[in-house]
């Protein structure tokens, strides 16, 4: 029987298309959270996630995030037949990273900062015009122009995809099941709404592509999983 181990934070954030994927599938697996940092050097690459998957007495160890969600969609059946709809899928796939990378960006720099200089600095805390020392104005400055680029970056994806999906029969993106992007695209909309820049997914301007998201979030085993409170470290 193969059974799988996803080692990740307390968190959803990069493990919640994983856990979607094995969970949707009925595969037997556990969520583990390592001691941090005194486990990174165990890691692969000294970074999380990472899985396991046991078999036969054997493991194979897969680490970095897209990774790992590539090789349990094609394990699983989420990834559309045929080369060509593999390479469109790709390339969906690579639109809604750059959502989320932009937004990585942003909960990094806050969460080094906070660490480093405070969570209660003016800079973390007010508008760049509300600063009134001039380091606490770069600070907030800083994040202002990168949750502006994730804004910018959000709303050139929105208005691409609502066309693309807007000639789904489905509602999906590749024929009438869910695929990977699809659940991409929903595991993206839950971390821009714990970072407060998930404004741009407007049900009004956006349909089509909220249509998507609530057939995925309508799911049981998405719905159970989110449903999950964990610690938010942002």
């Amino acid at each position: 029987m193969t059974s799988y181990e996803i080692k990740y934070f307390n968190i959803h954030a990069r493990s919640l298309v994983s856990k979607i994927i094995l969970e949707r599938s009925g595969a037997s697996y556990v969520v583990t959270v390592p001691e941090w940092p005194r486990e990174k050097a165990d890691m692969p690459y000294g970074r999380l996630p990472v899985l396991i998957e046991s078999s036969d007495g054997e493991n194979f160890v897969l680490s970095e995030s897209r990774a790992i969600e590539e090789y349990l969609a094609g394990k699983f059946g989420y990834l559309p037949a045929g080369i060509k709809d593999l390479a469109v899928c790709n390339e969906y796939v690579c639109q809604i990273y750059e959502i989320i990378e932009a937004v990585c960006e942003l909960a990094n720099y806050i969460i080094i900062t906070s660490y480093t200089l405070g969570p209660l600095i003016d800079g973390l805390t007010k508008s760049p015009d509300q600063c009134v020392d001039r380091s606490q104005f770069y600070i907030a400055q800083r994040i202002a122009d990168m949750r502006n680029s994730a804004v910018s970056i959000s709303d050139h994806f929105l208005a691409k995809h609502e066309s693309i999906l807007s000639k789904s029969k489905s509602g999906f993106y590749f024929g009438n099941c869910m695929t990977y992007p699809d659940i991409l695209l929903f595991a993206a909309l839950e971390f821009l709404k714990s970072r407060n820049v998930s404004a741009s997914f407007n049900r009004t301007k956006y349909p089509n592509v909220m249509n998507l998201i609530d057939k995925v979030g309508s799911d049981k085993a998405v719905a159970d999983i989110v449903s999950v409170k964990l610690v938010n470290l942002f």
